[in-house]
């Protein structure tokens, strides 16, 4: 690739039920990206520390199952080359009903990992909808949007990712708090284009939005002068879900969730849909060019 190719992914880690899938295909992505995204991601902190840990830890069973120190393992068997954060949106308390043991202020939320080879001149969180919960919320949980501000070939591009609210009996539907969380995003990604002076943005991850839906037409308008293009649309893929997803081969629900889109001085080189055994959504694997 040349000097002004940028690679990563976005994806959804599914709270690592598929752990062996899951760090086969994070294994595969280290080979060769210069930042990575993931949502759904369990983990043990101390302050805003990310313990270190080795071995997976689980509790309950089968597709109910969560690796409760996921981001701890990532950042362990990852950490010499890549610079690995983490932003929490709840904590909550997990029991193994195999073992009885009790794992008590477990986070979940988003995990990024920006290559110790490039440039990035900053990164940082913020909210989109709500604020930190210490207890676990069903219903409209917080939303966090992490970001980075990578250097390449002397051109500034700002990553976004956000994983989408998901609403108790409207899972990917039009609603007032998407709605809000929308305008927040372009809010959040319009300030940071104007404090870090950078005319290149590209923003993925689940949304858990339905390709129809007002949200996500919202953020397709992009910011003043910088439109959104959507890479999904772009590419005509008929779904990002994996078969792993329970509604998969249900006509009457979407098997649209995860979302690229782009805008400014950049050219989408190519998106190609992965991690078909790690999760129950296909991973978003892009190459971009700034110009």
């Amino acid at each position: 690739m040349s000097d002004n190719t940028i690679i990563g992914s976005y994806g959804n880690n599914w709270q690592g039920r598929q752990g062996k899938e899951l760090f086969e295909h994070l294994d595969m992505q280290t080979g060769f990206c210069d930042i990575i995204f993931g949502s759904e991601v369990e983990a043990q902190m101390s302050g805003d520390l990310i313990l270190g840990a080795r071995a997976p830890v689980y509790v309950g069973k089968h597709d109910g199952r969560v690796m409760v120190n996921q981001a701890n393992v990532i950042k362990t068997r990852y950490d010499s080359h890549y610079n690995v954060e983490y932003a929490g949106e709840n904590e909550r308390s997990y029991n193994c009903a195999t073992t009885g043991e009790t794992f008590d202020n477990i986070q979940y939320g988003n995990i990024m990992m920006v290559s110790k080879q490039i440039e990035c001149l900053a990164t940082g969180h913020e909210f989109v909808f709500g604020t930190f919960s210490h207890s676990k919320i069903i219903s409209a949980s917080p939303r966090v949007l992490q970001y980075a501000v990578l250097v390449r070939d002397g051109k500034r591009v700002i990553f976004a990712h956000f994983h989408g609210l998901w609403i108790n009996g409207n899972t990917k539907g039009d609603c007032p708090e998407r709605d809000l969380q929308s305008s927040n995003i372009l809010s959040v990604l319009g300030t940071l284009r104007k404090t870090y002076e950078c005319d290149r943005v590209v923003l993925g991850g689940d949304f858990n939005l339905d390709i129809t839906t007002r949200a996500l037409a919202q953020l397709e308008t992009g910011l003043p002068q910088m439109p959104f293009r959507n890479g999904v649309r772009e590419a005509g893929f008929t779904g990002t879900r994996t078969p792993h997803y329970r509604h998969y081969h249900d006509p009457a629900h979407s098997n649209f969730a995860d979302f690229l889109l782009y805008g400014g001085a950049l050219d989408l080189l190519s998106l190609k849909l992965g991690a078909d055994k790690a999760s129950d959504h296909h991973s978003l694997n892009f190459t971009i060019r700034l110009r």
